[in-house]
């Protein structure tokens, strides 16, 4: 009879970590995935319908929101490259 309590017991935890990393993935993909998605469907959008100076500013936020996706140094890539971009333009 205990040994079926254990197997029990067990069983609820193993449902409870999955219920809790369901729950985890549902909030990575409301909070990170889809804005990031609807950013960089818009900023391609923006390229292909500009022309000029206006389509390199897009690629380079293009480029920014990839780097900013980098786990751990991704915003330090992105920041560094955003510090490059207005010294470039301050030359100009």
């Amino acid at each position: 009879m205990e040994n079926n309590a254990n197997i029990f017991v067990e069983f609820l935890g193993i449902c409870l970590v999955a219920v809790i990393l369901i729950i985890l993935l549902v909030k990575y993909i409301s909070t990170i995935y889809m804005p990031f998605i609807e950013e960089r469907d818009f900023l391609k959008m923006e390229i292909a319908r500009s022309h000029g100076d206006s389509r390199v500013h897009y690629q380079h936020e293009l480029k920014r929101l990839y780097l900013s996706q980098i786990p751990f140094i991704g915003g330090m890539l992105a920041e560094a490259d955003r510090k490059r971009m207005r010294k470039r333009r301050m030359k100009l």
